[in-house]
């Protein structure tokens, strides 16, 4: 976080999508294109690719590419789906996880995080716990299945596979942690002086693309099982899209900046020591893009 105030923050919900938009600091040419990194494909990745596979990206004149990550640290913490505590049908309580191993992804990512803040409310020292961290959430679930962890924290996606499984949700993450900011969009701040006319197209392409999907739920649910190669026996995907379309904690195709919500997480991280000390979180924050990007994408403010 030393270099926070050279990234600024274009839009922040919580959703259950998210990416980094990130690229080259140039000037607009003709033919260049805009790199929005996201995590590797899952159950919800219909959402993820809605403006570039219904042409929102291309009506705006943006060649728009996605390259994928592994997880949040990697991505810049582009946060993806509302991660859960999830644990062997053996586990009876927090009290449990003493002397066991809670696998996790990578230091201060989604997971870790949130396991750490489940142990703290359950008062079970994080001395007291073995981490392994074992990189994404399907890593991480068959970790469970092999009895290599105890506990885990992966997407709520995993809710319906592991009811047949015997692996049940202990607490969701939006419990835990409900402040907790899981989507943002990041770059810095030279990139935007240098091309702020694709970052509001960008933005532009992708309320599109959120607004699209949650109305056309069949064609997101064929897009994500094609990406993800999810069966059609797998209940994931309709799952997912239930969440999302969630009025209180699903996607807002208009992306608003929780500022309250960045606050709250500054605070958490100072705490934790991740931050020295607090900053003025509207230097880190550029509201112009959105609202140009919102005018343009014909949604209300």
């Amino acid at each position: 976080m030393a270099s926070i105030c050279r990234l600024q923050l274009v839009w922040a919900s919580a959703a259950v999508i998210a990416g980094l938009a990130s690229a080259a600091a140039c000037a607009h040419a003709q033919g260049q294109s805009w790199r929005h990194g996201v995590i590797e494909p899952k159950s919800d990745a219909g959402f993820q690719v809605m403006a570039v596979r219904s042409g929102f990206a291309a009506k705006q004149g943006l060649k728009l590419e996605l390259p994928y990550f592994q997880n949040d640290v990697i991505a810049l913490r582009a946060l993806l789906v509302v991660h859960s505590v999830f644990a062997r049908a053996e586990f009876k309580g927090p009290q449990d996880l003493k002397g066991a191993t809670m696998a996790i992804s990578a230091p201060n990512a989604t997971p870790d995080m949130i396991g750490k803040a489940y142990l703290a409310q359950n008062d079970v020292p994080a001395s007291e716990v073995k981490f392994a961290s074992l990189g994404n959430d399907p890593e991480r679930y068959k970790a469970l299945l092999g009895g290599i962890a105890l506990a885990t924290v992966i997407s709520i996606e995993f809710l319906p596979i592991g009811k047949t499984d015997g692996i049940k949700l202990v607490a969701r993450g939006s419990d835990v942690m409900p402040k907790y900011l899981r989507l943002c969009a990041v770059t810095t701040g030279k990139l935007l002086d240098a091309r702020r006319e694709d970052a509001v197209r960008f933005l532009t392409a992708q309320m599109q693309g959120y607004n699209y999907a949650l109305a056309n739920r069949d064609e997101e649910l064929r897009i994500t099982r094609e990406i993800a190669g999810i069966k059609a026996t797998d209940p994931r995907p309709e799952f997912m899209f239930a969440e999302a379309a969630r009025a209180d904690t699903g996607i807002d195709p208009k992306m608003p900046i929780a500022i309250a919500k960045l606050e709250w997480l500054q605070e958490q991280l100072v705490k934790a020591g991740n931050l020295s000390q607090p900053f003025d979180v509207s230097r880190v924050v550029n509201g112009d893009i959105r609202a140009a990007a919102l005018a343009r994408a014909g949604l209300p403010r």
